[in-house]
């Protein structure tokens, strides 16, 4: 792929789950997500406009995360997720554009289905002292993960029939942080900020998301809590 440009933002509303197991912790959270694609995508043609050209939808996806954290000070915590984003548009062109050497004229009417569901697992660790330091208000967590993009696209003329298409399962290494914030005095909400990104080059990675975490309850064993949060995520 020649180039790519595509930022995806949208709405989190999550449902979580923390667990305190003898040993063991760990995270378990699911959610819901409206995502809005713009930007713009390249490959052996013209810069093609995701949002004017092919009037991508935005789409109600949904996504997983795990995290497990390891009682022995040397060994790495386990971070897991998946994501699902899959977009589809119909538009009539009002300019000529090319994919994968195909020339799509004006007013044709194509169809775009895109697929970029991806996969993350990684290691991180625990800065210590941080909670110590701060008086519990701060947690502070840094690793890495390897994100791998299940990617797919079809365009196709509904005039011509021309059709392109391409797909791939790319790994892209992601450097990984997390910090948590509590407010003194206050059990029932915090927040949590994560990122994830890569430079190399020309290209880069950038994803981060922020979310107001809500605990109606706390128990020895588990703390539920509901959070909601925007993301934002930009490839290039």
């Amino acid at each position: 792929m020649r180039s790519l440009k595509l930022a995806l933002s949208g709405l989190l509303i999550t449902t979580f789950t923390a667990q305190a197991i003898p040993l063991l912790e760990g995270e378990i959270e699911t959610g819901y997500i409206q995502q809005n694609p713009s930007g713009w995508v390249q490959y052996k043609g013209t810069r093609v406009d995701v949002d004017h050209d092919l009037a991508l939808d935005d789409d109600n996806g949904y996504f997983f995360r795990g995290k497990l954290e390891l009682p022995l000070p040397l060994l790495p915590n386990l971070y897991a997720s998946y994501t699902k984003m899959e977009f589809g548009g119909r538009n009539q062109l009002t300019r000529p554009i090319q994919v994968e050497n195909k020339v799509y004229s004006v007013n044709d009417t194509v169809n775009t289905d895109v697929k970029l569901n991806r996969y993350d697992v990684g290691i991180y660790y625990n800065i210590p002292m941080v909670n110590t330091l701060t008086a519990g208000i701060l947690d502070l967590e840094v690793g890495a993960v390897v994100r791998f993009l299940d990617f797919s696209y079809k365009v196709r003329s509904e005039n011509t029939g021309i059709t392109s298409s391409k797909s791939a399962t790319i790994p892209v290494p992601l450097l990984y942080g997390n910090a948590n914030v509590n407010i003194p005095g206050v059990d029932f909400i915090n927040f949590n900020l994560e990122l994830k990104g890569i430079k190399y080059r020309n290209s880069s990675y950038y994803e981060a998301s922020g979310e107001i975490r809500l605990v109606p309850i706390k128990t020895i064993a588990v703390d539920p809590f509901i959070a909601i949060g925007y993301r934002y995520e930009k490839l290039e």
